[in-house]
């Protein structure tokens, strides 16, 4: 009886969740992916430029690309907090400054890097990009290149 309870107060949620999944999609296929401006400019720009994102995953299955990773996501230690992306040594810092790459940075990096940075994740995330070129604010992202690819 208490089963039955709990389950049939929990039926209204469980048909609106559902209700909407079928509506939208979820993960990667949902609406918010395939509707992206970011994603947008992503297939817009041309194919042999180097990519670094926090959502590879999302590009490698939607634009069939294999982006690098942004370092600290990927090895879960913090980087200076002060110091800009493409300043540091890494591979995908390295493919940013001396091949052209660029940086791919949708909404989700804010509460990606919290795990790594905490309370100075705002801070880094300012110097992450602090002198770089921004080629694209989007609704739902923004992409970076060390300078303006117009001028190289």
């Amino acid at each position: 009886m208490i089963a039955l309870v709990v389950t049939s107060s929990q039926l209204p949620n469980t048909v609106s969740f559902l209700r909407n999944l079928h509506q939208y999609g979820g993960g990667y296929t949902g609406l918010r992916w395939q509707s992206s401006q970011t994603m947008s400019a992503v297939y817009a720009l041309d194919p042999n430029i180097p990519l670094i994102s926090n959502e590879t995953s999302a590009i490698m299955l939607l634009a069939d690309r294999s982006p690098f990773e942004l370092p600290e996501l990927e090895s879960h230690a913090p980087l200076p907090i002060d110091m800009a992306f493409g300043d540091g040594s890494t591979r995908a810092e390295r493919a940013f400054r001396e091949e052209g790459a660029a940086l791919v940075l949708f909404d989700t990096v804010r509460w990606q890097m919290a795990p790594v940075y905490g309370e100075s994740t705002s801070q880094r995330l300012g110097s992450l990009v602090d002198g770089l070129f921004l080629y694209r604010d989007l609704e739902d992202g923004s992409i970076y290149f060390y300078q303006d690819p117009a001028r190289e």
